[in-house]
């Protein structure tokens, strides 16, 4: 109900509230001296004043307990935090690249995925020609206290490129291997590891603290 103004004591027949807004729920025939419940979560979407109103489209009599005491006073039960567990471990993410081209590229990516359990996330189609980066700050320069680590993988089906100029500090690099990159994250650190396709060798992997 939108009206939260009125009172118990000043509420009569003539002056009730308009019961109005959606309908949390139904409860059908009715019992005496009998508990219903009603879920009004849905309604309740922070703090304040809240109203919720019954209403029946039968001609049959029913009295029901609203005042906060007696055997069969009305209860507001809150039940707090997930009802669902969280999982357990630590979150595992799968880097798979843009599987474009057709042939064995995209059903062997595809495959290995489905033998990683994890959350999957699409990068782009191909490798920056460069390398990629270590720990750095702004300016470019090599920073393992406070640097960040850049991650370039393209590496699903589609067509590799070659690499031009490395860049300075930059670590590990492929372009020729299929695969997926392959994070677990911890409360205070991180794993890498370059997973390959069956059939091909390269691998990468590592640990870094989070700043």
């Amino acid at each position: 109900m939108s009206n939260t103004t009125w009172s118990e004591t000043g509420t009569t027949w003539n002056n009730q509230p308009t019961i109005d807004g959606a309908t949390l729920g139904t409860i059908g025939a009715v019992s005496g001296n009998t508990w219903y419940e009603v879920d009004v979560t849905a309604a309740v979407t922070g703090n304040g004043t809240y109203s919720f109103g019954a209403t029946s489209t039968s001609g049959d009599g029913a009295y029901y307990d609203t005042r906060e005491s007696g055997a069969d006073a009305p209860q507001l039960v809150v039940t707090t935090g997930s009802t669902t567990p969280p999982p357990s471990g630590d979150p595992v993410f799968v880097g798979a690249g843009d599987i474009a081209d057709s042939g064995s590229g995209d059903s062997a990516t595809a495959t290995l995925l489905d033998s990683i359990p994890g959350t999957v996330f699409t990068t782009g189609d191909n490798v920056y020609d460069s390398g990629t980066a270590s720990q750095f700050n702004p300016a470019g320069g090599a920073d393992s206290s406070r640097g960040l680590r850049s991650f370039v993988a393209g590496m699903g089906g589609a067509g590799h490129y070659g690499f031009g100029t490395i860049q300075p500090n930059s670590e590990a690099r492929n372009s020729s291997a299929w695969g997926v990159l392959k994070f677990t994250l911890h409360s205070n650190s991180y794993d890498w590891q370059f997973v390959p396709v069956a059939g091909q060798t390269y691998t990468d992997s590592g640990t870094s603290t989070c700043h």
